[in-house]
């Protein structure tokens, strides 16, 4: 409408006046340029490393604000209308480049997880090959920390950032972890279509499409398609026994023990976990994880007599991982065994807190 073309043309000339009138113009405007690109309020010294002076003067106009160390565009009228001149900017890519950079640098003397602004970055800086790794690994820990809707749209750039790379290994990689943020979020169709789609269409190597075949298996086995599962399985530990890649024969066996449990084979599960217990090398969270598999076999299997120092390990492993999906099964499980023992008011408080853990993690389902 006229009203709001009139409104734009305002803010327009306000924005303009104030940049051309600050102490350094065309540091003040590639200052706010990374504002908007690296938002939507970005931390004060990812954007000082980029052009210190820049934010010194931009600060100045009033345009922008500095809030518990990130920088806040004033209004969303500014925000919309600056957003168009960036777009349009001749150097878009270069200053998508130093943004990367920045946070890499940033991530690095900080700790802070990186990867999701590294990747994107990187990517719309035309590096599609630089972006294709950091992006992987933030969508499978985001996978990791329950955020699995967030790891969808991640996984949705990784694939992008993949194909636009062209490496037929980083193509499946991108799809398994889609096709897994997919499961994670309740659609485990849909998952299994693309893992359908990606090995049929996409060679790549052994060691990719074999972790595509694990994921497929454990996504059938959700839909209780348990022989596809285990026909998916055994050709996968084929390839890893093949290749001695650990990693593989570890996640194998896990998922194996999660089959052999869904067909009611508990003394199978639990030969499973310990073949997961002994490949491990040191991994808390894996040790976690095969060690609430093996007391909840346990448990099926009615063997009650041995099962405490087990529990106790898990706990103490649980804790020591420090991974609060694992700490939400140990106590679940913990909670699973006083029920079988008939201590129900112990049970409910265990259960009601592993709840309570699940919840802070946006998993509800604990797997």
């Amino acid at each position: 409408s006229s009203h709001t073309t009139h409104r734009t043309a305002l803010v327009l000339r306000r924005l303009n006046a104030a940049l051309e009138s600050s102490t350094d113009p065309a540091a003040a405007r590639e200052a706010l340029a990374v504002c908007l690109l690296a938002g939507p309020e970005p931390p004060v010294a990812l954007v000082r490393a980029i052009n210190d002076a820049g934010v010194d003067a931009l600060l100045a106009t009033g345009l922008v604000s500095e809030e518990l160390a990130a920088l806040v565009i004033e209004s969303s009228d500014v925000r919309a209308v600056a957003t168009r001149q960036v777009t349009d900017l001749p150097n878009l890519a270069d200053l998508h480049r130093r943004i990367g950079d920045a946070w890499q640098e940033l991530g690095a003397a900080t700790g802070l997880d990186v990867d999701l602004p590294v990747g994107l970055h990187r990517h719309r800086a035309g590096d599609s090959s630089a972006a294709v790794v950091p992006l992987l690994h933030a969508v499978t820990r985001m996978n990791r920390g329950g955020r699995a809707r967030d790891a969808v749209v991640a996984a949705a750039l990784a694939i992008e950032a993949a194909d636009a790379a062209g490496s037929p290994t980083a193509r499946l990689e991108a799809r398994r972890v889609h096709a897994q943020s997919l499961v994670e979020c309740g659609q485990p169709q849909r998952g299994l279509s693309l893992i359908d789609h990606a090995l049929a269409t996409i060679e790549g190597d052994r060691l990719a499409r074999a972790r595509l075949r694990v994921l497929r298996a454990r996504t059938a086995r959700k839909v209780g398609d348990l022989e596809t599962a285990g026909k998916d399985l055994d050709a996968a530990y084929q390839t890893f026994e093949a290749l001695r890649d650990r990693a593989g024969l570890l996640e194998v066996a896990g998922q194996r023990a999660r089959l052999a449990r869904a067909e009611g084979r508990y003394p199978r599960a639990l030969a499973h976990w310990g073949e997961m217990l002994r490949l491990n090398r040191g991994d808390l969270v894996l040790e976690a994880e095969a060690l609430n598999g093996l007391v909840e076999a346990m448990i099926d299997a009615g063997q009650l007599d041995h099962i405490d120092k087990q529990v106790e390990r898990l706990q103490r492993v649980s804790r020591a991982s420090g991974d609060t999906r694992r700490i939400a099964e140990a106590t679940s499980t913990w909670g699973m065994l006083h029920l079988a023992r008939g201590e129900t008011e112990r049970a409910r408080r265990e259960l009601e807190t592993a709840a309570a853990i699940a919840a802070t993690l946006g998993a509800d389902r604990l797997q």
